[in-house]
């Protein structure tokens, strides 16, 4: 998870005096369904805006811009084209916006390993385990930081956004983080 985000959350809560409690969800793509069925009242962190996602919560105004980006690992090749992307094993997260990205730009499914946990996709490059990842950009120069040999490839997708999710009807609560 993001370090910002919680440290953000808290911040609000202090400043709405009210107490966080942590409700662990199990999968990512559990959280949207989760807190449309009342399992907490937001969901926090790196949470990007989907199409799908917005039919099940609300959302709050943009925290942070993201965009994905394809990420390869020295020596292999970095990925600068959709051709090029269809030929790699790429690693990703089930359930996340990454997952939705690569189903939308027609990755066969063949080609996906989607058993990646949150965060841990440079270290499946890095075991050769896939040859490509699909990250925010956020993450990936974050992780190039620590990995010189990886490598920004294509953006795959529009530029997005992460933000709260809140339930449809905490309008009270959108409006009190939007303002926030």
């Amino acid at each position: 998870t993001s370090v910002a985000a919680p440290v953000l959350a808290h911040l609000f809560a202090q400043l709405q005096r009210v107490k966080i409690e942590i409700v662990p969800i199990q999968a990512w793509d559990e959280l949207a369904p989760a807190l449309a069925r009342g399992r907490g009242d937001l969901v926090a962190g790196r949470y990007s805006i989907t199409e799908s996602r917005k039919k099940l919560i609300n959302f709050s105004a943009e925290v942070f811009p993201t965009r994905h980006v394809v990420v390869t690992r020295k020596p292999s090749r970095m990925v600068t084209t959709l051709d090029e992307l269809l030929r790699e094993r790429i690693g990703t997260v089930r359930g996340s916006s990454m997952a939705e990205a690569l189903a939308q730009a027609r990755v066969p499914v063949e080609r996906i390993d989607d058993s990646l946990r949150p965060g841990a996709q440079a270290a499946a490059l890095q075991a050769g385990q896939v040859s490509g990842v699909l990250m925010g950009v956020e993450n990936a120069i974050a992780e190039q930081q620590r990995d010189p040999r990886l490598q920004l490839g294509m953006f795959l997708g529009p530029p997005g956004s992460l933000a709260y999710g809140v339930r449809k009807q905490d309008l009270e609560l959108q409006r009190a983080l939007d303002t926030y």
